[in-house]
């Protein structure tokens, strides 16, 4: 008995140490003064929150020759033809841009790589590896995330305009029945 309860907190005692070797880094590309970018990084620091055991990376390029370096290496390596910011690498998959479609399927990656471990080429090339990516995946929003975002941002116009027709339905039934009390009370 006493070799099994060792055995059991042995067990746990090793399992955060290989939890920790199998890490998820983020990397985002971006530049000082691009609206998009600030409108990630912010929204970045919130879902850092939620994924601490995820490794956010933020290199700025615009401004910052060395991680201007790097953009240029990982696009080649990645194969990315478009040029601009913000650029989000998240093992073999990448993100053009930044939008409320973006967020959802960013999440969905990490979640993916949580599960089951994504490479990290871009570490690799910060140590100088020449790396082309054999099936790099451009993330674009599936029909079903732009269904669900489109859904949160209707639902949340619709609460509007239904508490708006009850506050005017409340208001005129104070006038309507208001008024009635007034006018029965003059009739007596």
């Amino acid at each position: 008995m006493k070799k099994f309860i060792i055995g059991m907190i042995s067990l746990f005692l090793l399992f955060p140490t290989v939890q920790a070797k199998e890490s998820v880094s983020l990397y985002l590309f971006y530049g000082d003064g691009c609206p998009h970018c600030a409108h990630e990084k912010e929204w970045l620091e919130e879902v850092e929150k939620k994924y601490s055991t995820v490794q956010f990376v933020r290199l700025e390029t615009w401004y910052n020759e060395e991680n201007g370096s790097l953009y240029d290496q990982v696009k080649l390596s990645y194969q990315v033809e478009q040029n601009g910011v913000p650029l989000t690498i998240i093992g073999d998959k990448y993100f053009i841009g930044f939008n409320d479609y973006t967020k959802e399927e960013i999440k969905k990656v990490l979640d993916q790589c949580l599960k089951e471990p994504c490479e990290d080429y871009v570490q690799k090339i910060k140590q100088g590896e020449e790396i082309k990516i054999e099936k790099p995946v451009e993330v674009k929003p599936t029909t079903e995330t732009k269904i669900k975002v489109e859904a949160k941002k209707s639902f949340s116009m619709d609460t509007v305009l239904l508490i708006g027709i009850v506050v005017v339905l409340a208001l005129l039934f104070l006038v309507i029945f208001g008024n009635y009390k007034n006018k029965q009370k003059t009739i007596d």
